[in-house]
């Protein structure tokens, strides 16, 4: 689907791009290599932090989703090789792919257990929605792209700037979602401390780690020699950014996960991938809003 949207939005827009085949074959081989080490590593990272007794809502999303990351890129390169390398082959490559697919959607749906089949529904329908929430960030930041470039270090921010903003409202929202369950929070009356204390700490989370991206990002440009044109600002401007990103994951969190709750769907097979979808759309916007405040673009 992600393919799909990319090849799409890619030709009506007017950007060069692939044939859908060789998008279908290159995000298919890459998710299968990132998918495989993922698999590992959310095994790895779960169960050791059920067996050192830390809260999984703390610690497994934003790390699986920070590693994610750094694993994702490499991988499509990966599959953008072996792609363009047996090139003659991607068209039948990319149809055995949607067949496969096909195949084992419809062998969960029909043979799986009934709350198998209920994970793949409800995952499948925001995962469609969330792909084409990342398609348009993409675009986003492609028609941004000329404004950023002329700031480079904002280009060096980016990356951890994005991630952290979706990893805050990860925690946020699976800290939340998991007292909704627990009742430990309710919708009316009961727990509303709780609920507060919950964003008090998001925003505790925001005040501590975006100051860090920025001075990090200033010391990666230094040491690299990309130009900073804002100097010390950059501090400012990731954590100005920041706040807003968290102030909008933070409510986004609070409602969808009440309103996942009251039709009795799992906000563990949804919330997370919204709201880093989200974060990566908003963190954008944040940046440029940011910048135009401080004259910069």
């Amino acid at each position: 689907m992600l393919a799909s949207l990319a090849s799409l939005f890619s030709r009506l827009l007017g950007y060069e791009g692939a044939t859908i085949s060789t998008f279908i074959t290159i995000a298919f081989i890459g998710s299968i290599v990132a998918g495989s080490i993922l698999l590992v590593v959310t095994f790895f990272i779960s169960f050791t932090a059920y067996g050192r007794g830390w809260d999984p809502d703390n610690v497994t999303a934003p790390l699986i989703a920070s590693i994610g990351d750094i694993i994702t890129l490499p991988s499509l390169l990966v599959a953008a090789w072996l792609t363009l390398r047996f090139s003659r082959f991607s068209g039948y490559f990319s149809l055995a792919v949607i067949g496969l697919l096909m195949a084992l959607v419809v062998s969960i749906l029909l043979g799986g257990d009934s709350k198998t089949r209920t994970i793949v529904i409800q995952s499948a329908v925001v995962l469609s929605v969330t792909t084409l929430l990342n398609t348009l960030s993409g675009l986003l930041l492609q028609e941004k792209l000329v404004a950023l470039i002329a700031i480079p270090s904002i280009l060096v921010l980016l990356p951890a700037f994005l991630s952290q903003g979706g990893n805050i409202g990860s925690i946020f929202a699976s800290r939340f979602s998991t007292k909704l369950h627990l009742g430990i929070i309710q919708e009316k009356g009961r727990g509303r401390i709780e609920t507060i204390k919950e964003m008090l700490g998001a925003y505790t989370f925001a005040l501590l780690i975006f100051p860090v991206v920025g001075v990090i990002s200033i010391g990666i440009s230094g040491f690299m020699g990309i130009p900073n044109i804002l100097g010390a600002r950059l501090v400012l401007v990731s954590l100005f950014g920041g706040l807003i990103v968290t102030t909008i994951v933070v409510l986004a969190s609070f409602y969808i996960s009440i309103f996942f709750m009251r039709r009795s769907i799992d906000p563990d097979n949804v919330i997370v991938p919204i709201i880093t979808s989200l974060a990566d759309i908003l963190g954008v916007v944040s940046l440029v809003i940011v910048l135009t405040l401080f004259g910069a673009v």
